[in-house]
């Protein structure tokens, strides 16, 4: 049962991140996003009924197929948490030859977008632009979320996907004790006026002097028993 809880949790953390980003894209009026309550622990995300569904069934919202993604995202955060204390994390960008687009080539980029809750802040901005947020957000009773956006430029063949298309290090300070803190990130492959988009989640839990950076939902326990094993 435990398991079944966690996972559920990660889909709807992952599905609230990528409903997030595209409708951010489509719409310019604000729109809702998941909250944090018992500071930091993510909630289910708006009802179905601002999730409007596509012919095929599947909500506009909803992230893409892994198989019709040309990316993966993953975090690598290896080091423990202190308050307020920096600590490095990369995001890696990664290629999915199996959604790989032939037309991709020389002049392509990435845009990436972090997005952070409340009690994770960027510790420092090098290469990173603040970006605007919707006043629904800025006024968020559980505190503003910030984003910070960044263009990498690729250096890539026509139709010849390579293995890693960026490696960006940030580093992150847990700035208030919570638990499941919602890390986001997308990474928008362009084109010319082609994009395809892909997205990543990262946890922070911070309590006491029990804290960790997962990728998938943790309470403070399993983190003491890890670290007991």
């Amino acid at each position: 049962m435990k398991k079944v809880l966690i996972a559920i949790l990660l889909l709807a953390a992952a599905g609230a991140a990528a409903w997030f980003f595209l409708a951010r894209q489509k719409s310019e009026t604000p729109l809702p996003v998941e909250t944090v309550v018992d500071r930091g622990e993510p909630v289910e995300p708006q009802s179905e009924a601002v999730r409007p569904s596509t012919s095929s069934g599947r909500t506009e919202e909803q992230p893409p197929e892994l198989d019709s993604s040309p990316m993966k995202i993953r975090f690598e955060a290896p080091a423990a948490l202190q308050l307020n204390q920096p600590v490095p994390v990369t995001l890696l960008v990664e290629s999915n030859p199996k959604g790989w687009p032939a037309e991709v080539g020389p002049g392509a980029r990435l845009d990436l977008l972090l997005r952070l809750p409340v009690g994770v802040k960027l510790a420092s901005e090098e290469g990173w632009s603040p970006a605007q947020l919707p006043p629904e957000e800025r006024d968020d009773v559980t505190g503003p979320w910030s984003l910070y956006e960044k263009q990498v430029p690729l250096q890539i063949k026509q139709g010849i996907p390579p293995e890693r298309l960026a490696a960006e290090k940030v580093e992150l300070k847990v700035a208030e004790e919570g638990v499941n803190w919602i890390i986001s990130a997308r990474a928008r492959l362009v084109q010319d006026s082609q994009t395809w988009a892909a997205f990543g989640v990262l946890f922070a839990t911070l309590q006491g002097n029990e804290g960790q950076f997962h990728e998938i939902p943790k309470t403070p326990a399993d983190i003491r028993s890890a670290k007991a094993s």
